[in-house]
């Protein structure tokens, strides 16, 4: 036969017309009937048009008088497959390989025929040998990668697609699988990039279209997707995976009742479609209509009994029912969906045999969250006796390690230990029959690490910020996690908890969410402990588990945040959207599985406002019934006498107890003593708060000690005065939990000075009786002991005062009484002090002790100004070089409207100061909002502006011929700046959580963002 008539033969089978190649076969065995080749052609001709038994004849012919002919083994393996022979198929091409081991086609047809069977071995065996058989085919390792995303060896499987691109760049298939195994292995963005280059190689194929807007679906790119889906409907108008794609973007975006038009249209076209039922069951469960979802779930499983997803859902809506006896069982479903991946583990999966003496490994699944709440399973398998093995993340090993029931932690990977059985984590309940009455109820079941709870408490206490209802929030779940928009809310709406008063936020967030931290701006405070909590090389949970013992409560969205609280025992509220995930079922505000958790839910979809409304309403009630300020002094007897008569001094009501002062002591005290004129005078003006209520406590024990009435009558008139300035501190603290703290310290610091009197009392004892000895050394030391702790108090006390009129106490020599009355005069009555004066320009009502504290006005009439002084009258009523230190805090940016003025003031200081004198300025960073909002500062005042008056620096800008006006030469002054410090302001610190203040990281990145630096503090020497 001629070569000519082969190649027509052949190219009339490829171009499809196999009439043709029909008769031109059997024009050649008209001729030659014996010809195999002839044969094969016909036999494949009669295949193509739908013959495949009488091409079958042909073939097996020709096979009984040649058996040596591969390509007719391999022929008829594929018409026996074609016709629903597959295992004969398999035969056939395994017979042809004998014949010729490198037969491509048929290691292809075998490879595809063992990934049918999930022989996955043999069909990489095949698929192997096809590389090596032809190393520049793509078609080899396409189907490698198949086979492994089929064996959910995902970077195996996208390893190979990249190969089979090498080789061909426009393979279609390879571009569109390769978006499918990114997409899984959650490389979203690359997976759409694949899908695109699969549609740029082929534009007509819609199911490329439906991969990208599943894709672009993940990201919430919901447009996008939408568009992606109506073009795969434009290609191919009855493609259904496109309807339901535009079904799954409305799912998405919370409108479960829009996307109920789509599925019911694929319906009408498909009624038995089971993927448009289960959506259905789907939309009808998000919208509440639980008997409706049902009835859909039912009609898939009934077209479809191992609809795997089917399944998983109705498992999902019977859970949320409480019908946990057949819910367990459905929910076995999950491990048949392809979106889950199971162990592949050896033996026996238990389902509730008999445990004693029996080892079981039981693997963890899921999120943190779910791993946390099934954790408290392992104890009922340990009361049945068993040996447990427990395969989880290595970062939650060590929090469950404190279950104190897992003989040994297996790593995922490693090698397994001998077993008699295994379990998935979240299997347990089926295998235990757990019922809603069941679920095991023993709090806490996990447990903080002693260690941690004290040093968190302990760093909790020495920050003052933090003190008050302590409240732990998270706001973000994990955004791979499906519903995440719908569960997580805003930071910005947590505001109204913020501004209860004596509530102090604490975030527990981790990784996605905290830059919303950020952009709050000083909105309101939210303590960030991300860098603090839980370091990767520690363990998860570790320091949050700690942090929460000492909490008042955790508010949180449904994240893994709620089960770590609800395992310790903890009160944790938990914020849900309008659908929620099963565990925490349907319309009810409490939880079977966590007893100390309360529900709050959103009743219109994304609706957040009114729910943090009622999370207020419950903690402004807890912050009430857990800080109701009370006097825990009020059983002291001289403190009743105290509260009794300056009560009925100001109603102007008679005495009538025995145990208050005669009307004439009550005379004498209306006049009062002169004592309490010297106390008001001098030591109440000199004191600070903490010092006051000190001295309260020690007269009140002087009191109570004393059995001589004109002795007590004497120490009440002293009480009197330091009680009232107790009355007027504790009416200028507003928040209850500060009050109740005040009233706790002024109760601790009595207790305190009363153990040192009883402590001296002992020592004098033993000082008499010249015992000497271990006693005497321990109460000796304890002294030391109980005075830190009155130190300690006593600061506490003075910070809740930051406007006390002793904010800071300085101690100089100089009295605060010594002031000039008369301008620039040195006299008897006002004698320059050796060393110079100090003085407060622009105190306000923080007057410092031992300046003179000079203002324009009252401010305060309890605090007034030593000295009435406007600071932009000249000359200022000092004497030439009579002052060593000057203060302005947050003055000098209020003085000198016109420049002449604010020249003069700095020419004043100057006149006024002695060589090497201390100037104090601070003042607003010119980019903070304390200076912007402002409109009484009339300038800024920075480094540069000061540098004019120094000087070197004049001398220095002259020599490089800059153009800074030289003021320190045109006045006749000199300041040289000794320091400047900038304070970052709390926008720096929420940036930059606990991290030491880096000064020139502070001011590089102030010149990019306002509000970072809060102020400027200035020390300037006057050089003379």
């Amino acid at each position: 036969m001629s070569e000519e008539l082969w190649n027509s033969i052949r190219e009339h089978l490829e171009s499809g017309d196999f009439q043709q190649a029909e008769q031109l076969a059997r024009s050649i065995l008209a001729t030659a009937p014996t010809d195999p080749l002839g044969s094969c052609y016909l036999a494949t001709a009669l295949w193509k048009q739908g013959n495949p038994s009488e091409a079958i004849t042909i073939l097996k012919a020709i096979l009984d008088k040649k058996q040596d002919f591969a390509d007719a083994w391999h022929l008829l393996g594929l018409v026996e497959a074609s016709n629903g022979d597959i295992e004969t198929a398999a035969t056939r091409w395994q017979q042809c390989l004998t014949l010729d081991p490198n037969h491509f086609e048929s290691h292809l047809f075998l490879g595809n025929y063992f990934q049918s069977q999930n022989d996955f071995q043999q069909a990489e065996t095949h698929f192997r040998k096809l590389i090596q058989i032809s190393p520049q085919s793509s078609v080899a390792p396409f189907n490698l990668g198949n086979s492994y995303f089929h064996q959910r060896k995902i970077n195996d499987a996208i390893e190979a697609y990249r190969a089979s691109l090498q080789l061909d760049p426009s393979h279609p298939d390879a571009w569109n699988n390769l978006g499918n195994a990114l997409q899984d292995s959650q490389r979203i963005e690359e997976a759409i990039e694949s899908f695109q280059q699969a549609i740029q190689s082929d534009p007509s194929r819609p199911a490329f279209r439906y991969n990208l807007g599943n894709a672009l679906l993940k990201l919430d790119r919901f447009e996008e997707a939408k568009n992606a889906f109506d073009i795969s409907l434009h290609i191919d108008p009855q493609f259904l995976p496109g309807l339901r794609g535009l079904a799954g973007v409305l799912q998405e975006q919370g409108y479960p009742e829009e996307a109920e038009s789509y599925f019911q249209k694929v319906l009408l076209i498909d009624p038995q479609n089971i993927h448009a039922l289960n959506g259905m069951g789907m939309a009808r469960h998000r919208r509440g209509l639980l008997d409706d979802a049902e009835d859909f779930y039912q009609k898939a499983l009934a077209i479809s009994t191992d609809f795997p997803e089917a399944h998983r859902n109705y498992s999902l809506l019977l859970l949320a029912r409480g019908n946990y006896e057949q819910g367990w069982e459905e929910y076995r479903w999950r491990w048949k969906c392809t979106d889950l991946q199971r162990p592949k583990l050896p033996g026996k999966e238990w389902h509730g045999e008999d445990l004693q003496d029996k080892k079981i490994l039981v693997h963890t699944e899921q999120g943190s969250g779910d791993i946390l709440q099934f954790a408290r399973f392992l104890p009922l398998l340990k009361e049945q006796g068993a040996r447990i093995f427990l395969m989880a993340p290595p970062a939650l090993v060590p929090l469950l390690r404190t279950l104190s029931v897992v003989e040994e932690f297996i790593q995922i990977d490693a090698p397994l230990p001998e077993y008699d059985y295994f379990s998935a984590l979240l299997d347990l309940p089926a295998a235990l029959n757990t019922t809603l009455q069941s679920i095991p109820a023993s709090f806490p079941y996990l447990h903080a690490e002693a260690e941690r709870v004290t040093r968190w408490k302990e760093w909790l206490e020495s920050n003052w910020e933090l003190k008050g209802f302590r409240i732990g929030i998270a706001w973000r779940g994990s955004k791979g996690n499906w519903g995440d928009r719908f569960r997580s809310l805003p930071l910005e709406l947590f505001a109204p908890i913020a501004a209860i008063p004596g509530v102090r936020l604490l975030s527990l967030q981790k990784g996605e969410g905290l830059e919303q931290l950020h952009r709050l701006g000083g909105k309101f405070r939210v303590k960030s402990l991300h860098d603090r909590l839980d370091p990767p090389s520690e363990g998860a949970f570790l320091d949050t588990a700690a942090l929460m013992q000492s909490l008042d409560l955790i508010v949180t969205c449904d994240t893994s945040i709620v089960h770590l609280a609800g395992a310790l025992g903890k009160p944790v509220w938990l914020l849900l959207p309008t659908f929620s995930d099963w565990r925490w079922m349907m319309d009810r505000e409490d939880s079977p599985w966590y007893p100390h958790a309360r529900l709050f839910r959103q009743k219109n979809f994304g609706d957040w406002e009114p729910v943090i409304s009622r999370v207020v309403q419950g903690i402004r009630k807890e912050v009430a019934r857990q800080y109701r300020p009370r006097n825990p002094l009020g059983e002291l007897a001289g403190w009743k006498v105290l509260a009794k008569r300056t009560a009925n001094a100001s109603s102007g009501s008679q005495k009538t107890s025995s145990e208050n002062p005669s009307p004439a002591e009550n005379q004498n005290d209306a006049q009062s003593s002169p004592w309490q004129g010297q106390l008001e005078s001098d030591w109440l003006i000199k004191s600070t708060p903490g010092d006051i209520i000190d001295r309260l406590t020690i007269q009140l024990l002087k009191y109570e000690n004393s059995r001589h009435d004109g002795q007590r009558k004497i120490l009440y008139l002293q009480m009197l005065p330091l009680y009232r300035v107790f009355q007027r501190q504790t009416s200028e603290i507003t928040e209850p939990v500060y009050q109740n703290h005040f009233l706790r310290c002024i109760h601790d610091l009595y207790i305190v000075n009363r153990q040192l009197w009883n402590t001296e009392d002992d020592i004098r004892e033993r000082e008499r009786r010249q015992d000497f000895g271990a006693e005497f050394i321990a109460l000796a030391r304890s002294v030391y002991r109980d005075n830190d702790q009155r130190s300690r108090l006593k600061k506490e006390i003075d910070q809740l005062f930051p406007n006390a009129l002793a904010e800071q106490k300085i101690f100089t020599s100089a009295a605060s009484s010594s002031m000039p009355t008369k301008q620039g005069k040195d006299s008897p009555e006002n004698p320059i002090p050796p060393e110079g004066w100090r003085l407060h320009l622009g105190c306000g009502s923080k007057k410092m002790f031992g300046y003179v504290n000079v203002d324009r006005v009252v401010n305060d009439p309890l605090h007034p100004p030593d000295l009435l002084w406007d600071l932009e009258q000249f000359p200022w009523p000092w004497p030439s070089q009579s002052v060593q230190e000057i203060v302005m805090n947050h003055v000098l940016e209020h003085l000198g409207q016109r420049t002449e003025t604010y020249l003069q003031i700095f020419q004043e200081m100057y006149r006024i100061c002695r060589a090497n004198a201390r100037i104090v300025i601070r003042v607003p960073h010119p980019r903070h909002d304390f200076y912007l909002s402002d409109p009484t500062h009339v300038r800024p005042i920075t480094e540069l502006g000061l540098q004019l008056f120094s000087l070197e620096k004049n001398r220095l800008w002259q020599q490089q011929g800059a153009s800074n006006t030289p003021l320190a030469m045109q006045l006749g002054v000199d300041f040289a700046i000794e320091e400047t410090k900038y304070t970052p302001s709390q926008l720096w610190f929420q940036l930059h959580p606990e991290q030491p203040v880096d000064q020139s990281k502070l001011l590089s990145e102030s010149q990019l963002m306002n509000n970072l630096i809060e102020q400027i503090d200035f020390v300037l020497r006057v050089r003379k």
